[in-house]
Formats: structure tokens, C-alpha cells, sequence
């Protein structure tokens, strides 16, 4: 579907190059217990839990902008509480600077890529088990 609107696009619309390329994904994920060590059993963490108690928590927020692999992600790692129940939300922006119009398909590939590493990085297998049972 990207590849056939990005064509499609850029046979209207010609642009040499594309200022900002993105691909952003927001994961709400479930939290089986609002506890440090069940809670690192799930996920693996950025959160400060040796210094602070997840039960204790109204919120908590990571935030970082970093470059991999030749482009940028920023990750947002949120604890929040949504219809009175507690979820964490996994955040990932995937983006690139100045790409070249007949690139943004690999592009957006190699960040789709880029992204789905760092998801994987952040969950565990008891994440995994209750996806496959969704």
C-alpha cells in the first residue's frame, strides 16, 4: 500500500527530495501487575525501577531521540492509566532526512525494519505469548 501511494504520489506531485520520512508505530500494551519485578518479566524496561517503585507511580515517561543504523529513532516509553486501568505505551518514531523521492520505498523498509528491531528489544516473552493469544 506505501509503495503504490508513494508512486502515486510523486507522478503528481515531483519532488526531488523529501525533507523528512517517517514511519511511526504506538503499541498500548497491558501491564499483568503493577510491580517492578513482574513488570521487568514483560518488558524490557528504560524506566529508573532501582530507584523508583513502578506501584508507587502515577506516571512515568522515557524519552530519547537517537541515531541508528544511518537514520533516527525516537522512543516514548510511557506508563498511563486509560479506563482506570494501567497500560504501558511503547512509542516508536522511525524517521529519515533528506531522501531522495525514488528512495523513500527502501527507505521505508529499512525503517519498518528499524522499528520492529527495537519492539522486540523492548518486550519479553510473556508479551509475546498474550499476543498470540489476542
Amino acid at each position: 500500500m506505501i509503495d503504490y501511494v508513494i508512486k502515486h504520489f510523486f507522478e503528481v506531485a515531483s519532488i526531488p527530495l523529501v525533507t523528512r520520512l517517517g514511519l511511526r508505530y504506538i503499541d498500548e500494551c497491558p501491564i499483568p501487575k503493577k510491580e517492578n519485578k513482574a513488570f521487568q518479566k514483560w518488558y524490557n524496561t528504560s524506566f529508573p525501577l532501582t530507584r523508583f517503585n513502578l506501584a508507587d507511580a502515577r506516571e512515568m515517561i522515557f524519552r530519547t531521540t537517537v541515531s541508528k543504523k544511518g537514520y533516527f529513532v525516537r522512543f516514548i516509553e510511557s506508563l498511563h492509566s486509560k479506563n482506570g486501568t494501567e497500560i504501558l505505551v511503547l512509542d516508536f518514531d522511525g524517521f529519515a532526512e533528506k531522501v531522495k523521492s525514488n528512495d523513500c520505498m527502501g527507505v521505508t523498509d529499512k525503517l519498518h525494519e528499524l522499528i520492529s528491531d527495537e519492539f522486540e528489544a523492548s518486550i519479553r516473552e510473556p508479551v509475546y505469548k498474550f499476543m498470540r493469544k489476542s
